[in-house]
Order: C-alpha cells, then sequence, then structure tokens
C-alpha cells in the first residue's frame, strides 16, 4: 500500500515538475528584451544629472540562466509528434493497404505500350520470384513450408513489388495472377492492424475536452483544444500495431498487459478500495467511514491530477508508440514503386532462380 502511494506521488511531482518547466519557458518567451548596456548607460546619465561630482559605479549585467533542455525537449516532441510524424501516420494508414485492380493514365498507358506482353509477364514474374524469396518460411500443419511477413522490410517489399505488377505490367497469365492474389492474402493478414495502445491513456485525453464541454463548450473550438484532438488520433493511429509485430510481442511477453500507465492507474484504485476499520477501548471492530472517505479522497485527487496530465501528453505517448509500431513499415509519400523497382531490379539486378 505504502509503495503505491510513494510510486503515485512521485509520478505527481514529475508532472508538477513539467507543467512548471512548461511554464518558466513560457515565461522566457513573454519577457521583455532587455540590453543590460542600455540600462548602464541610462542609470549612469541619471546619476549624473542628480550629482555631477558623485562617482557612478556600472550596473552588472544579470547573469543569464541556463537553457532548460528537459522543456525544449518536451516541447520538440509534441511538436514532431503533431506535425511531423502525425501526417505519416495517416498517410501510412491509407497507402499500406494494396489493391491489385489495373490503374490507367497516360504515363502508364505509354509505359505499358513500350512493352510487349511477353517482357511484362516476364517481368511480374521476375518480381515475384523476387518476393517469395525475401519472405519468411513457417512450417504448415502439413509439413509444407508457408510464406510469411515478419518484418517491417518484408512487408514493404511486398507493398512496392505488387504494386509495381499491378500497375505497370498488368500481366495477362492467369498462373502469375493467381500467384499475385496468393502473396496478397499473405500481405493483407500479416499487415492488419490492431490498437495494443493504452486504453487509460486514451481515455484520460478524452475527459478533458469533455470536462471542458461541461465548463465551457466553446472552449472546444479553440486551437489547443483542437491540437489535443489531433494529439488523441495521432495516439491512437499510432498505437495500431501491425500482426506480425503483435505476434512478435506476444511471443515474448505472454500477453499484451496494462502497460506502466494501466498499472500505475489500476493501482491507485485498488487502493481507494481499502476497508479501514477500528477497535475503541478494545470493543468491537467497526468500520471507520471518515478515514475511508479521507483516503479515497486523497487517491481520487492524486488520480485526477495523474490522469490531466496523462491526457495532456497524450502526444509524447503517440510519438513513443509510433517508433514501436511504425519505424519499420512507414510509407513515404515521396517513393514509388517505380522509384522502387528501378533502384531494386535496374540499378541493383537481382538474380532469380529458376
Amino acid at each position: 500500500m505504502k509503495k503505491k502511494i510513494i510510486l503515485a506521488i512521485t509520478l505527481v511531482l514529475f508532472c508538477i515538475n513539467i507543467c512548471v518547466n512548461i511554464s518558466l519557458v513560457a515565461q522566457k518567451a513573454t519577457a521583455p528584451n532587455i540590453n543590460p548596456k542600455t540600462t548602464e548607460q541610462s542609470i549612469t546619465q541619471e546619476q549624473t544629472t542628480d550629482n555631477a561630482s558623485s562617482t557612478t559605479k556600472p550596473v552588472k549585467p544579470a547573469k543569464e540562466k541556463s537553457t532548460d533542455w528537459f522543456s525544449i525537449i518536451i516541447a520538440s516532441t509534441f511538436m514532431l509528434g503533431l506535425f511531423a510524424l502525425f501526417p505519416l501516420v495517416i498517410f501510412t494508414n491509407i497507402k499500406e493497404k494494396i489493391s491489385l485492380t489495373p490503374k490507367s493514365n497516360a504515363e502508364i498507358e505509354d509505359f505499358i505500350s513500350s512493352l510487349s506482353m511477353e517482357e511484362r509477364n516476364q517481368r511480374a514474374y521476375e518480381i515475384l520470384e523476387s518476393i517469395e524469396n525475401k519472405l519468411s518460411t513457417v512450417p504448415g500443419e502439413d509439413g509444407s513450408e508457408l510464406l510469411t511477413i515478419t518484418k517491417g522490410s518484408q512487408a514493404r517489399y511486398v507493398r512496392n513489388g505488387l504494386e509495381y505488377i499491378a500497375t505497370y505490367l498488368q500481366p495477362d497469365n492467369q498462373e502469375l495472377i493467381e500467384q499475385m492474389n496468393a502473396i496478397k492474402e499473405v500481405y493483407d493478414n500479416r499487415t492488419e492492424r490492431y490498437f495494443a495502445g493504452s486504453k487509460w491513456i486514451l481515455g484520460c485525453a478524452i475527459a478533458i475536452p469533455v470536462i471542458a464541454a461541461f465548463i465551457d463548450f466553446s472552449s472546444l473550438w479553440s486551437s489547443l483544444m483542437l491540437l489535443h484532438f489531433c494529439g488523441i488520433t495521432f495516439y491512437y493511429l499510432a498505437s495500431r500495431v501491425p500482426a506480425y509485430i503483435l505476434e512478435k510481442r506476444l511471443r515474448i511477453f505472454g500477453s499484451k498487459g496494462k502497460g506502466l500507465v494501466g498499472v500505475i492507474m489500476t493501482s491507485l484504485f485498488a487502493g481507494s478500495a481499502t476497508k479501514h476499520y477500528v477497535s475503541i477501548n478494545g470493543g468491537p471492530w467497526k468500520r471507520d467511514y471518515d478515514e475511508e472517505f479521507s483516503s479515497n479522497m486523497t487517491f481520487l485527487m492524486i488520480a485526477t491530477i495523474i490522469a490531466f496530465f496523462i491526457g495532456v501528453l497524450v502526444a509524447i505517448f503517440g510519438v513513443i508508440n509510433f517508433i514501436l509500431n511504425y519505424s519499420t513499415n512507414f510509407i513515404l509519400p515521396f517513393k514509388s514503386c517505380k522509384q522502387w523497382y528501378d533502384k531494386t531490379f535496374i540499378e541493383q539486378p537481382i538474380a532469380i532462380t529458376a
């Protein structure tokens, strides 16, 4: 019980420290810029006017405060999450799905017309063979080897390869089409994303605008609240993990678990459910409702403070989850499948085994 209280108090102090540091940075940003030399000259002139015979002493400029790196790191991480990683997460979630439906535009038609059907089928065959060589294998129920995806690099390779075939080659060989569909099925199953974030963090973050709406509904349209909504969305999307990564974690840790935040919040609410009994002068034991109420109010206050700071820092938790869930499988908007093909098969030709 004491350990839980100490842990909660430590986290509260940590959150208060963050708030104080952020406020100090804001004060520095809004403080007027005073030139020490100008101040010294003005003071010297005033003293000379009042008493010309007196000797004036130069005023020493105040020492500048050291840079608050902790606040800078927190603010930079917040900005990085919302303005750089958040758009990247949205783009990845949209573009990672593969469609084998043939596409058509002037560039694609010109490229296709420059190749014969035999050449297009041959290139598609080479790409599909390289994909199969790239993928991992697992034993099937009948003892055969099945292709699977276990790494982000494999997922990106499959996506680029199938997208290039469907867009720029469009083969008519039925065996190649069936092979494409089989690989796509593996890709869809292994890259399906599941929410593996903390429901506590999500709940604390959502509680902030809900409470703000009760206090002042117009505050929901403020710039800070809109950024907070973006932070909530970013955290949710960044917490969606592909099946092949989730499988590795389950194999290592055994289960998803509650996470650090979940353990802390659950411990607080478990502590608030403790029953207190008292015996007066050796008499019968009776429940001490006053002590229970005081203890519950203390736990509730601590939990509220912790929940508030957890909700405010939701975008920072999103950055952490981005590193865990997207660092090896994100998709960049300026890299196309055609660039991938040129780099993989033309600049660095891959030997295909028959």
